[in-house]
């Protein structure tokens, strides 16, 4: 039969697959990356429910770090599986993991209908608390010094410069 096979080194091809089950194994693909962390955090779940195994024997067979392991099996555990969305990624569910059942839901739903990311969820639930949200700002080194101009360290230092000589430093380094 033509087609794919993975294997855990690569794709192994057999005949000559025609663009449709090309493109339908693409999906098939695509569906198994998103959802990978789950499959993981359900199998690492399952594996303390019967058998009460720990992190160590698991790390070494998926190779990833114990606070990964442990993120994947938490939000698996709070979003259980007829939850899920499938058109979600694993980080927005993550974002709504610690809410109430009936939150999760209503976020799911939002996310899903609006289009938003896991960084749009969390930047709206921060706003619905009554919290402002904090956004990265980029300034160059005039635009610090001018706004630091007239502004000193304890040590009297004027703080612009201070940072042009943190930025000489790394730019040497």
């Amino acid at each position: 039969m033509d087609g794919f096979c993975a294997t855990p080194t690569g794709l192994i091809i057999t005949g000559e697959p025609t663009f449709e089950v090309w493109l339908a194994y693409g999906e098939k693909l695509q569906e198994i990356g998103r959802a990978l962390p789950f499959i993981i955090g359900d199998y690492l779940q399952y594996g303390e429910w019967k058998w009460g195994e720990g992190f160590s024997q698991v790390m070494d067979t998926t190779g990833l770090a114990e606070q990964t392991l442990t993120n994947y099996k938490s939000v698996a555990r709070r979003v259980p599986i007829e939850m899920r969305r499938p058109e979600l990624t694993f980080s927005v569910h993550a974002a709504v993991a610690s809410l109430p059942d009936e939150e999760k839901v209503a976020w799911l739903d939002r996310a899903e209908a609006e289009g938003l990311g896991s960084k749009d969820v969390r930047r709206e639930r921060q706003i619905n608390r009554g919290v402002t949200p904090t956004y990265p700002v980029r300034f160059t080194l005039e635009e610090l010094d001018a706004l630091l101009e007239g502004h000193y360290d304890k040590q009297g230092m004027a703080i612009g410069s201070a940072l042009a000589k943190l930025e000489e430093a790394r730019l040497r380094a």
